[in-house]
């Protein structure tokens, strides 16, 4: 620090309450026995009891009352528990929902990838790979308001995709296709959705594709400066 500096001191910030404390104090609460809820948790004796001794330090009052061969709630404890449980079933809902649906987007993603797949590969027909993956990009459909036209890479053509309003160009776009399949155009749908969520235009250089066009040719087209407005 400079001898003109000021250094300035924040407070600490409190530590947080995680979710194995709450659950431990809920296994321990509703066995009334450590032993039992730390089988139920799959954890030794002792971490459970650092674990509960931690949430007790984190709410500031003791929630079990121990003794040699008794575990008890306390009246804070039974003021807690409930809404621990009820905070822990809402978590574990949320969990399998988002699970649900990631499960969904993934086997969609699988059903609609598969008719590429089974034509694609060293013994597959690149061309008619290529025209599948250009109709599985036209089954969606771009956001509304797009403007989308013909641009000029510094020679390489492109395709320039823009929200409404005046956004400017930041982004730039390597379509997918592992470099031998899709296109500029057939990704204009997902440059759309980049442009909308980033308020930004977006270029996307219809790259040479390998094999007619061998390395580092779509490197070079993917390199070079932009000169679209």
């Amino acid at each position: 620090m400079s001898e003109e500096g000021r250094l300035l001191v924040f407070p600490r910030a409190a530590d947080a309450i995680e979710l194995r404390h709450l659950r431990a104090f809920v296994a321990v609460a509703g066995e009334l026995n450590f032993g039992r809820a730390a089988a139920a948790l799959y954890v030794s004796q002792p971490a459970l009891s650092r674990q509960i001794q931690a949430l007790e330090e984190l709410v500031g009052c003791q929630l079990l009352r121990r003794s040699t061969h008794r575990v008890e709630l306390t009246l804070a404890g039974e003021a807690l528990l409930d809404r621990a449980r009820r905070l822990l079933q809402d978590v574990d809902e949320a969990v399998t929902a988002a699970q649900a649906v990631g499960g969904e987007l993934a086997e969609r993603a699988a059903r609609l990838w598969a008719p590429i797949a089974d034509i694609w590969g060293p013994e597959g027909n690149l061309e008619a790979a290529r025209a599948a993956y250009e109709e599985l990009q036209a089954s969606f459909s771009p956001p509304e308001g797009l403007s989308v036209r013909p641009a000029n890479a510094n020679g390489v053509p492109a395709f320039l995709v823009k929200p409404p309003g005046d956004a400017a160009v930041s982004i730039l776009h390597l379509h997918g296709g592992g470099y031998t399949i899709g296109s500029a155009f057939g990704y204009q749908t997902l440059a759309g959705a980049l442009a909308t969520g980033a308020g930004a235009g977006v270029l996307v250089p219809e790259y040479r594709l390998a094999p007619e066009h061998p390395y580092p040719a779509a490197v070079d087209d993917g390199l070079a400066p932009p000169t679209a407005g």
